[in-house]
């Protein structure tokens, strides 16, 4: 049977609509995270949301 390790995910940055970050909707995304069973979390990772 294959093993494959860990899970980790690169998280999006969730923002409002006037460009701030949305700090309450990313610690809801972080919990879902943690309860999908996520080991880390990758911040500033590879989601595409670089200028």
């Amino acid at each position: 049977m294959l093993t494959f390790g860990r899970l980790i995910t690169a998280i999006v940055t969730p923002f409002r609509a006037d460009g701030s970050v949305n700090y309450e909707a990313f610690g809801r995304l972080v919990e879902g995270l943690i309860d999908a069973g996520n080991d880390a979390i990758v911040v500033t990772g590879t989601t595409g949301e670089s200028p």
